[in-house]
């Protein structure tokens, strides 16, 4: 409190005296500053060239982060990458003693960089900004460590991560046989027809998200050649499709949106980010909105949207990056930070807030259970929620458009008739990932 005060009267004093004093600026008009700014001569006959030929010597020199190696930790063997700190908006040049050059956009002061390592390699690491190479250099020659047997994990340009079983899909080395593909519209069509048969309405939508390998394939390392044609989650679309259901395909509307500020996918997380999950909630209200108007989605500008460095998510935790938030709460020198952007309603629609630890972007474990939400906002329509990892992103949003909710527990993925019936479910919409298809598949 005292500091507060010597702080405010400081501050009083200093107006006072700013007040009472002159301002050179004070005679002059808008035309004649824009002279003197431009180095023309003033009625004085001096310019303004020369007038401030002084003040250059007086501006700061910007001090630059300097390019720093946290870890180095093998990826896909004999590739391992280097994870670090440098300046924010720069590119990060790495240069090994083998002859490789690779480089790094940074993530708000963060880069990655993979190399292939043998006994001895050494890397220099500078950094350019605004195109302009920054004065120092980081020399780096420490071997890489082991992350184990965990999840396999690929590390992509510009401090983006992919599961390796995501590579996958990635080269359509799963494509699901035609056989498979019948089976799963069959199963759809029966149950489409006995909802019918039972006198309901209720319509089935799945949603199966793209990988972040799906959405950025210029980002995985050239040694991995993408495969062509359908993947395996755009063939399951066109089945579920077939068979009567609602299958929502996110490919273009994330195409579309996959360099806005705010990020699709976590860089260091297997999971969509908040700003991801939104736009297919977008998506997903856009179709139930035709039965139900009021269920109309909500504008972005709806949610109070904010941003900051937190915790990085399980790729990183897999490669022994970073501690796991739920073991070790709170920031620590060793740990990766990523910058995430999060929203928060600004109206208490339904008496649920988006569930997460606080130290970093992914799910806490409260929403994982199986839960019901009784919104009381009898105009909207009922659902049952069938989900993986990736429907803990939208349980806040999916439950602020509807009036009641049955989230069943994560991973749980039967589907109920009794449960329609009982909940009177209007909808029941299964959220999926892309490396998870296959529950869709063979149900």
């Amino acid at each position: 409190m005292l500091k507060r005060l010597v702080i405010c009267a400081l501050a009083l004093i200093m107006s006072v005296f700013l007040c009472s004093c002159p301002s050179s600026s004070d005679d002059l008009s808008s035309e004649e500053e824009i002279s003197n700014q431009n180095g023309e001569e003033s009625e004085s006959g001096q310019s303004g060239e020369s007038e401030n030929s002084n003040m250059s010597s007086d501006i700061p020199t910007p001090v630059i982060t300097p390019v720093s190696v946290m870890y180095f930790a093998y990826d896909q063997s004999p590739y391992a990458v280097m994870v670090g700190t440098c300046e924010d908006g720069a590119v990060v040049r790495a240069v090994t003693s083998d002859g490789q050059s690779v480089f790094s956009q940074s993530f708000y002061g963060w880069f990655s960089v993979r190399v292939k390592y043998s006994s001895g390699l050494e890397t220099t690491l500078t950094q350019e900004i605004g195109g302009v190479r920054a004065e120092g250099e980081t020399l780096y020659g420490k071997p890489p460590t082991r992350p184990g047997d965990a999840e396999g994990v690929v590390a992509g340009g510009n401090f983006q991560f992919f599961y390796e079983k995501c590579l996958r899909d990635f080269k359509r080395q799963n494509l699901p046989s035609e056989s498979a593909l019948n089976s799963l519209t069959n199963r759809i069509k029966t149950r489409v027809n006995e909802l019918k048969n039972n006198g309901m309405n209720t319509k089935i939508i799945y949603i199966i998200a793209p990988s972040v390998i799906s959405i950025y394939p210029e980002l995985v390392p050239d040694e991995y050649a993408q495969g062509a044609g359908k993947t395996k989650r755009q063939l399951i679309i066109e089945a579920i499709r077939k068979g009567g259901a609602v299958a929502i395909d996110l490919d273009e509307v994330f195409t579309l949106h996959k360099y806005d500020e705010l990020p699709l996918y976590y860089k260091t997380d297997s999971h969509w980010t908040e700003y991801g999950a939104f736009v297919a909630y977008r998506e997903l209200f856009g179709i139930i909105k035709e039965d139900f108007p009021s269920a109309a989605p909500y504008d972005f500008d709806y949610f109070d949207w904010y941003s900051g460095y937190f915790k990085t998510g399980d790729m990183l935790n897999y490669l022994k990056m970073t501690s796991p938030v739920y073991l070790t709460p709170g920031f620590f020198d060793s740990d990766c930070l990523e910058y995430s952007f999060f929203r928060s309603m600004k109206t208490d629609v339904t008496g649920v807030e988006r569930k997460r630890f606080k130290e970093t972007g992914v799910y806490s474990e409260e929403v994982t259970y199986r839960h019901f939400i009784a919104a009381n906002r009898p105009e909207l329509p009922n659902a049952i929620v069938i989900r993986d990892s990736y429907g803990t992103q939208l349980t806040d949003l999916i439950a602020g458009n509807l009036n009641n909710t049955l989230f069943q527990k994560m991973w749980d993925y039967t589907y109920s008739v009794n449960n329609i019936v009982r909940y009177n479910a209007d909808y029941v919409i299964y959220i999926l990932s892309e490396w998870n298809a296959d529950q869709a598949l063979y149900g």
